[in-house]
């Protein structure tokens, strides 16, 4: 999470998912790796999307769903009810960050057991390979205003 938080990552990311609909956590996973074990592996990948796409499918974007369909319509209710339902929505937004923080750490995971089954060196540009990977996986073109975001991203890394 330390990356989402640098100056432009977090807009840049939703950017990408809003825009492209690339899975956020995915695409921090992509720059994670990278960093830490270098270019993933085509089981790897699999795994993570595999795993990533019925997170987000079954957990994920339901609780998404509900706190989008919440969003100002505070006013529906009475004055009673608004302070209970803005509570609602507040804990909903809560659990779907917890799914999220859910799919980071099971994606994490995934690649320690990967990488404690080979000793590949990391090249400087993994991040940007296995973003590649993934986009190419999830049969996104790599092209502007796509690789402006992704370039904001790689910026904050080395920040």
């Amino acid at each position: 999470m330390e990356l989402y938080a640098k100056k432009g990552v977090a807009d840049a990311c939703l950017d990408l998912q809003d825009g492209f609909g690339i899975d956020v956590n995915l695409l921090l996973f992509c720059f994670w790796h990278g960093c830490h074990y270098g270019i993933f592996d085509q089981a790897t990948l699999e795994q993570a999307l595999e795993f990533s796409a019925i997170w987000k499918r079954e957990v994920v974007q339901p609780l998404r769903n509900i706190r989008n369909w919440m969003k100002g319509r505070e006013l529906e209710f009475n004055a009673g009810q608004s302070t209970q339902f803005n509570t609602l929505r507040e804990r909903i937004k809560f659990d779907e960050l917890a799914a999220e923080k859910y799919q980071q750490e099971t994606l994490e995971l995934l690649a320690a057991k990967a990488a404690a089954s080979s000793l590949t060196p990391t090249p400087p540009d993994a991040a940007i390979e296995n973003v590649k990977c993934l986009l190419a996986a999830i049969s996104v073109e790599m092209r502007e205003p796509l690789t402006a975001k992704l370039a904001v991203i790689s910026s904050a890394i080395e920040a």
